[in-house]
């Protein structure tokens, strides 16, 4: 055992401090599940406990029982390196797969007019259409401050936006949205937040998906509608109008390519833009096989 960390208490928190408060919460979430359907400490935990837990998850979407399972073997992973455990129980675990099949919802360029068209207050319309010309994550938007906005800047107006490793984003922003932004920015500080609550304080996630929600159901959108339906719609435009896989994966800030590379299977699977994408298509192929 590692002499690192007296117990499991210390270790989780370490595993969990890299992560964005977002990602800290739901993978307390995803561990308080675990924790409470295999009452064992970790250092008891087997791989059958592990293959147990995982049926246990079938109800849920499918995203969702990968996302939990994903981040329990990014825990014992973490605890094997750190010496607290002996060996990793997650090594010998049948992994899921999202089905190719499972495409995201997004919406069309019209749906995404009537959206932004719906918005109650200016701040609601500039949030929507960050969220929307940009595919910045909720915990990424809740965070933004003045000084991450550049609106004098030449040739176009950008915001940079910074990962929890380290990596500096540079996104362009849309020329109708200068003005509401300068009107926002009045009497603001670079360190104050771009978007407020109605008390000033800082805007919770969960504000951010009922405003998107909310916003989904007055333009009478066929589905609920979350941040992610936005990001996902960006991704899909920007490849649609031809953006390369390698710069669709820094705009959205994907560590690796494979996530971005699902994009592209999710269109091409549609048949519905097979010459636009043919390129990025065999350059996905080429990536899976190396």
């Amino acid at each position: 055992m590692s002499l690192s960390f007296k117990d499991q208490t210390q270790l989780i928190a370490a595993w969990l401090e890299p992560f964005t408060p977002h990602t800290r919460r739901t993978y307390q979430s995803d561990l308080h599940r675990f924790q409470s359907t295999i009452r064992r400490p970790l250092t008891n935990v087997t791989v059958n406990d592990l293959e147990y837990f995982q049926e246990t998850l079938r109800d849920l979407h499918p995203r969702s029982q990968v996302r939990i399972m994903a981040s329990l073997s990014s825990l014992f992973g973490f605890a094997y390196r750190e010496r607290f455990l002996n060996e990793d129980p997650s090594r010998g675990l049948r992994r899921l797969k999202i089905p190719i099949s499972q495409e995201p919802y997004w919406l069309s360029q019209e749906q995404l007019g009537v959206l932004l068209a719906s918005a109650p207050t200016p701040r609601d319309q500039v949030l929507l259409r960050i969220l929307a010309d940009t595919g910045l994550t909720v915990g990424e938007v809740c965070k933004l401050t003045w000084s991450q906005v550049h609106l004098e800047r030449r040739p176009e107006p950008y915001i940079t936006v910074t990962s929890p490793q380290g990596v500096t984003r540079q996104l362009s922003l849309s020329a109708d949205l200068i003005p509401l932004l300068q009107s926002m920015k009045v009497d603001h500080e670079p360190t104050d937040m771009v978007f407020r609550s109605s008390r000033s304080t800082l805007l919770h996630p969960s504000q951010v998906f009922r405003i998107v929600r909310d916003a989904g159901q007055r333009a009478h959108l066929p589905r609920k509608i979350s941040p992610s339906c936005l990001r996902h719609s960006y991704a899909r435009q920007a490849l649609v109008n031809g953006l390369s896989l390698e710069e669709l994966q820094y705009r959205l800030g994907h560590q690796t390519l494979q996530p971005t590379m699902e994009y592209v299977r999710w269109l091409t699977e549609s048949h519905k833009y097979p010459s636009m994408l043919s390129r990025d298509r065999n350059r996905a192929h080429q990536i899976s096989r190396e």
